[in-house]
């Protein structure tokens, strides 16, 4: 005979089906009203790598806070129920909040709730508490909710009052449950996302210069960046990531930088010249990527050279000659994209095709 579980004798699990935005490690919150700041946190989280801060400059007033991009659609006809965890980390006082909760754009309901206590021995300082709205809300198929948080006007002697808020949890309420279950953190990354994002991390664009706007360039001893004015008919753009085709480049014919997509992605790159005059005997010419945020070529002070090479010029002109290597994206090349730089060890040449190849191979946030 099946036993019967309820909430004294068996754990009730449901999904949380909560936007990824509610789990407070992403996005930005925004003021709706009041003074104050809401920012992620990373000192005081539930679960995950951070809490979301929302700190009332005014405590005798309200603080609003909201976030435009969340976007928690309902799976199924019937009711939610809402919980969350709160923490305050001042002891002796009551920090007075609300959650607001909307259905497609119109306020359903406000849950307000304290947190704390004048008397320091029942006061629950730096502890997280679970709250739960105390009516399920009810949702059609394809409804999308929304929240809010607000810190209320409190009586304190502080000069601001705050919460850190995590834990958020939206779940199925048609059960045979009134207390919701355990707090679980979905686990967002699903197969299509792999999927999509194996989709997403290859492809190349091919840059030529169209020798009009800049015919040649002239490099001497001192660093000369490459300009590559990307206006040649062989440029092609047609096989760039999926991330960015059709939107962004991998090559900046304003800055003419390397422009790479994403923190830890990693590329191979070809550079064509070729060499139409040889002035005063040079022997070898040298190039390199700099990826600082002051770009001159020299690798001194602001300047970041991450690649450098140098090649022995051949007898005769006119003469080509190519350069490869891998580079990876980490923050400053990110930030500031690469320009590359040629000098020779004496004399000068005169360079008139100028080409690059890039192809990301991998993305970092695979």
């Amino acid at each position: 005979m099946a036993i019967l579980l309820d909430r004294i004798n068996g754990q009730n699990y449901a999904d949380n089906v909560v936007d990824p935005i509610l789990f407070f490690d992403t996005g930005t919150w925004t003021t709706v009203s009041g003074t104050g700041t809401a920012l992620l946190n990373t000192e005081n989280p539930y679960v995950g790598s951070s809490s979301l801060k929302v700190e009332n400059n005014v405590p005798a007033s309200s603080y609003l806070v909201s976030n435009s991009s969340q976007s928690t659609i309902a799976n199924y006809n019937g009711t939610f129920k809402i919980s969350w965890f709160a923490k305050k980390t001042i002891s002796g006082e009551v920090v007075n909040a609300s959650v607001l909760i909307y259905r497609n754009g119109v306020l359903l309901q406000t849950e307000s709730f304290s947190i704390g206590s004048i008397s320091v021995d029942l006061d629950k300082t730096n502890t997280l508490q679970r709250f739960q709205a105390d009516l399920d809300i009810s949702v059609a198929q394809g409804d999308e909710v929304t929240f809010q948080f607000r810190i209320d006007p409190s009586t304190t002697a502080q000069a601001t009052t705050f919460l850190y808020f995590d834990g958020f949890m939206v779940n199925e309420g048609d059960r045979d449950n009134t207390i919701v279950p355990a707090y679980n953190k979905p686990d967002t990354l699903t197969l299509e996302d792999t999927i999509q994002k194996l989709y997403d991390a290859p492809g190349w664009g091919y840059y030529r210069d169209g020798e009009t706007i800049t015919p040649t360039e002239i490099f001497d001893q001192t660093p000369k960046q490459l300009l590559i004015d990307n206006t040649s008919s062989l440029t092609n753009t047609a096989y760039l990531p999926h991330e960015i085709r059709g939107i962004s480049d991998l090559w900046s014919q304003n800055d003419n930088k390397i422009t790479p997509i994403g923190l830890g992605d990693s590329y191979e790159v070809r550079i064509e010249i070729g060499i139409t005059a040889v002035i005063s005997n040079p022997t070898r010419f040298n190039i390199a990527l700099d990826i600082g945020t002051v770009q001159d070529g020299t690798g001194v002070g602001n300047s970041v050279l991450v690649v450098q090479d140098s090649r022995t010029l051949k007898t005769g002109v006119p003469q080509n000659h190519t350069v490869s290597f891998p580079i990876f994206s980490l923050a400053s090349f990110t930030a500031n994209g690469g320009s590359l730089w040629i000098d020779v060890d004496n004399g000068s040449i005169e360079v008139v095709k100028r080409s690059i190849f890039i192809s990301r191979t991998s993305k970092g946030d695979l």
